[in-house]
């Protein structure tokens, strides 16, 4: 799995089911080719037992190299906030509504 140029990912052959050709700079990056030939930058996260693949942007309209920087982008922003925002956040949205008083403290 090597890493993917603008040549590579317009080699990949279109087949009968849609599949991912992975990139080896970035983990969980790839391209999804579909079975119209169209060409999707795509992610793929793991919530819980779970993966999910998000789209990042198409082929013909960005390059692989400005979609590995919005990749980059959107994991450094997830990474950002501060573990006591979170536990804040956590304690508003969950804890006041769904847990006892007692659990509260």
């Amino acid at each position: 799995m090597p890493k993917r140029t603008k040549r590579s990912v317009e080699r990949f052959p279109v087949r009968t089911d849609g599949y991912f050709e992975w990139d080896s700079a970035v983990r969980r990056f790839g391209v999804r080719i579909m079975t119209s030939g169209t060409r999707t930058y795509e992610v793929q996260d793991r919530k819980g037992d779970r993966t999910r693949q998000a789209p990042i942007g198409q082929h013909s309209t960005i390059t692989v190299e400005q979609a590995r920087t919005r990749w980059r982008r959107s994991r450094s922003a997830v990474a950002r906030p501060p573990v006591a925002v979170l536990c804040e956040r956590f304690y508003q949205l969950h804890a006041l509504e769904r847990c006892k008083q007692t659990t509260r403290r």
